[in-house]
């Protein structure tokens, strides 16, 4: 859940299950491949085989490679997608006049609370909340957060 470590390119499915989960998901610029292989690890239990083999072109120098030219930013659209249930968010009272941000974080516990802080000055008496998301920071860290943000 917390990085894009798996390579699709060698993943067998069946055909069925693929088209269970929605297939990939076009309105996604990149990382459709994780975004794919998260929903059907929620369906099925991956299992790895001995061997599965694939040519792969890995010119990293290639200036039509989304993975070099491309955002990395939709890391985080990943991760709010699946990390986060948006449905029950919306369904859960609300106060009316509170304004509630995200933040995601990694590593960065000194920066996350500046940015919370940030946040709060500028909000002034305003009802706000922040939500931070942790992709995937050491545990260390992740105390640290607790304690200090």
């Amino acid at each position: 859940m917390v990085d894009n470590f798996i390579d699709a390119n060698p993943v067998v499915v069946d055909r069925e299950l693929f088209d269970e989960v929605g297939g990939f998901d076009e309105s996604l610029r990149r990382t459709v491949d994780w975004d794919l292989l998260i929903r059907l690890a929620r369906k099925t239990e991956p299992v790895a085989l001995p061997f599965i083999g694939v040519r792969y072109d890995d010119n990293r120098e290639g200036v039509d490679r989304i993975t070099t030219t491309g955002s990395s930013a939709w890391r985080e659209r990943i991760l709010s997608k699946h990390l986060i249930d948006w449905d029950a968010e919306a369904a859960r009272p609300r106060e009316a006049d509170r304004v509630s941000t995200v933040m995601p974080t990694y590593e960065d516990w000194n920066l996350t609370r500046g940015g919370v802080r940030a946040v709060v000055s500028v909000s002034g008496a305003a009802d706000v909340e922040v939500v931070v998301l942790d992709n995937g920071s050491r545990p260390a860290v992740c105390q640290v957060l607790r304690v200090h943000v």
